[in-house]
């Protein structure tokens, strides 16, 4: 890859990055009421799209469960800031990369058009016909909850090829190939630090 293009790329990924960064706190304050400034959570009868919604509440004991567990690895005075900075910047890379896989395989037609042209692509106009009672009152009409439709399901194809899943010593490699509702694909699964496998491209 030519230099200015990895240069353009790096530009790329950082500003997403600051964006979902940015999006992820915005949420967690005005969905969860979780303030990313000091870490204070508040009541939940404080916070109106939580006393609207049971599958918000589910979703927020999760998020606390989660900033939980980075407590437990993180020491020092600010513990609680610091778990919760690392939890948002977690969410946001995990975001970003869910993002990228979806648009490498939308690229490759393994998927339905789904982010090139954001609510307006041909897979959620279907998904829309077919799921009439997805997203009603929502903002986005639904879109939302169509990506991370497809995230789950790109995510059981992976996880469900045992080629994938099985380990490997590190240094080593191995040609594997898997199906689905999204396609074939091969992909060579490299050792990793640990024997864990690791899907490559």
């Amino acid at each position: 890859m030519e230099q200015d293009l990895r240069n353009a790329l790096r530009r790329t990924v950082v500003a997403l990055r600051e964006q979902l960064v940015a999006s992820t706190e915005e949420q967690l304050e005005s969905t969860f009421g979780i303030l990313p400034q000091d870490g204070r959570v508040l009541p939940m009868e404080d916070v109106p799209p939580l006393t609207e919604s049971s599958e918000l509440r589910r979703r927020r004991k999760e998020i606390l469960q989660e900033i939980e567990h980075e407590q437990h690895h993180t020491t020092g005075s600010g513990a609680d800031t610091s778990a919760l900075e690392t939890f948002i910047l977690k969410a946001a890379f995990t975001q970003l990369n869910r993002l990228a896989a979806l648009k490498v395989l939308e690229g490759r037609d393994l998927v339905p058009k789904c982010l090139s042209e954001g609510d307006n692509s041909s897979g959620f106009r279907l998904f829309r016909q077919v799921e009439t009672s997805v997203g009603q009152g929502e903002g986005d009409g639904g879109y939302r909850a169509f990506l991370e439709l497809l995230f789950d399901d790109c995510a059981s194809e992976v996880w469900s090829c045992p080629a994938l899943t099985d380990t490997y010593p590190l240094g080593s490699s191995k040609e594997v190939s898997y199906g689905g509702p999204a396609g074939a694909v091969s992909v060579r699964v490299q050792g990793a630090a640990g024997g864990t496998g690791e899907e490559r491209a």
